[in-house]
């Protein structure tokens, strides 16, 4: 992916499926899975901290194009992964 980030969502009885509450995008960069792993944690931390200094909460519903869990990558994803140049952790 180009992009990736973190969404903070509403629990509903689905898996990630609930109102979206606030998502945080950065361009993909990263060399190993333990600096995604580092960036993305930040900001899901810092991305609770604001929606806890917020008066307000705005629910934005998910598309049904968009909504739910990301399956596991295949082995093609896999492969292309490393084709870039890119380490798992």
């Amino acid at each position: 992916d180009r992009e990736v980030g973190v969404s903070l969502f509403q629990v509903d009885e689905g898996i990630d499926s609930g109102p979206i509450i606030m998502q945080k995008r950065v361009l993909n960069t990263f060399k190993t899975q333990a600096e995604f792993i580092r960036v993305t944690k930040n900001m899901g931390i810092t991305a609770i901290l604001e929606i806890l200094e917020n008066d307000e909460i705005v629910l934005s519903p998910q598309s049904e194009y968009n909504k739910g869990y990301n399956n596991m990558p295949e082995r093609r994803d896999v492969q292309e992964f490393y084709r870039l140049g890119f380490k798992f952790f």
